[in-house]
C-alpha cells in the first residue's frame, strides 16, 4: 500500500504548506482513492503537480467531514465539472453541494454504516463529530493486513482505533493522518499514544491538527515505528 500526502500543515522541501489534509491512497490491486482534499486548490494542484499526479489518478473521492481545511477540491467547481468521480460523504454536508456534485454527472455514496466501495478499501462507518457533522475514517487492505486514514479524528483517534479494531478483529497496520490533539494537554495525549501501542498498532503517521508536539510526544512513545508525515511525503508498507 502507497500513502501520498499531497497537503498538510507541514512539506516536505520544495512542497507548499498549509493548513488541511489530503493523501491519495494506493492499494497492491491497484485501487486509488483520493482522502479529503485539503483547503486550497491552487496548493493541492501546485503539490499534485511536483509529485506527478493529476485529477485522473484516482476514481474514489473520499470525503472524512464538511469542514473548510478537508473540502477545497470538493467545492471547487471547475474540478467537479470537469472529473467525474465517486463521492464519499457522511451526514452534514450542503445540500446544494450534493445536488451540484450529482447533477455534473458524479455518483455520490451517503456513508452511515460500515461501508466497502471496492475490494481492499472500506469506510469504517459514519460517527458523531460535532453538533450536525459525522465523520468517517478510511480503511485500505493488503490482504489481512490494513491501514487506518482519519482526516480529523473528531469522534475522537481512540474510538476510531477501537472501532476499527473491532470491525476487523485486528488492529491497524498504520494509523495516518489527524489526530485531533492540537493544544491537548500532553498527558493525555502520552496516554492515548500509550494505549494505542497496547491496542497493536504498528505504525503511526499523525499529521495535520495532530500538532507538533503531539507529533513528538507519538514520536516518543513509537519510537522507529513513527513516521513523519507531511506534503511530499509518501508511504509504503
Amino acid at each position: 500500500m502507497r500513502f501520498t500526502v499531497i497537503f498538510d500543515n507541514l512539506a516536505e522541501e520544495g512542497f507548499v504548506p498549509a493548513w488541511g489534509l489530503s493523501v491519495l491512497v494506493e492499494t497492491a490491486k491497484g485501487e486509488r482513492v483520493l482522502f479529503d482534499g485539503g483547503s486550497s486548490c491552487t496548493l493541492w494542484h501546485r503539490n499534485a503537480q511536483k509529485l506527478g499526479l493529476d485529477l485522473e489518478t484516482f476514481e474514489h473521492f473520499f470525503v472524512s467531514h464538511f469542514h473548510w481545511d478537508h473540502t477545497a477540491l470538493v467545492t471547487d467547481a471547475g474540478f467537479a465539472a470537469r472529473r467525474k468521480k465517486h463521492f464519499l460523504i457522511t451526514d452534514g454536508f450542503s445540500p446544494v453541494l450534493v445536488r451540484e456534485l450529482a447533477e455534473r454527472g458524479n455518483r455520490l455514496s451517503l456513508v452511515r454504516e460500515p461501508y466497502r466501495f471496492s475490494e481492499n478499501l472500506l469506510s469504517l462507518g459514519s460517527m458523531p463529530a460535532t453538533a450536525g457533522l459525522s465523520e468517517h475514517a478510511l480503511l485500505a487492505f493488503e490482504g489481512e493486513r490494513y491501514a487506518l486514514v482519519v482526516g480529523c479524528s473528531h469522534p475522537g483517534i481512540l474510538t476510531l482505533v477501537r472501532r476499527a479494531v473491532k470491525l476487523t478483529g485486528r488492529p491497524p497496520l498504520l494509523v495516518i493522518g489527524g489526530f485531533h490533539l492540537f493544544g491537548e494537554d500532553e498527558l493525555k495525549t502520552t496516554l492515548i499514544a500509550e494505549e494505542m501501542l497496547e491496542l497493536g498498532v504498528e505504525l503511526v503517521a499523525p499529521c495535520h491538527c495532530t500538532g507538533e508536539r503531539g507529533r513528538e510526544i507519538f514520536e516518543s512513545v513509537f519510537g522507529k515505528r513513527f513516521l513523519d508525515a507531511r506534503a511530499g511525503t509518501v508511504i509504503e508498507v
